[in-house]
């Protein structure tokens, strides 16, 4: 929930657990291990950047078939094609 507002200005509620994963790299610089953890939730509000300065250089929805063209993470490509997948109730 903190995280969702430090980095988006959205207010989250209703989390559900979607994914996890681990992974560990070793370069020159030594190990390390990562643990990704992907919730489902509620959100409220208008994204903006909230922390200037931080992590987050800009932030915006965008719709899920734009998704694949933009720079991201493995984890989120990982998390979408779960998503598309997953079972509907």
């Amino acid at each position: 929930l903190r995280e969702a507002w430090e980095e988006t200005g959205l207010v989250a509620s209703e989390l559900r657990l979607f994914h996890a994963r681990t992974f560990s790299e070793t370069s020159d610089k030594g190990d390390f291990l990562a643990v990704q953890i992907v919730y489902e939730a509620l959100l409220r509000g208008e994204p903006r950047v909230v922390e200037v300065g931080g992590s987050t250089a800009a932030v915006r929805w965008v719709p899920l078939v734009d998704v694949p063209s933009l720079p991201t993470v493995s984890l989120v490509t990982d998390t979408l094609r779960l998503w598309q997948d997953r079972p509907r109730s």
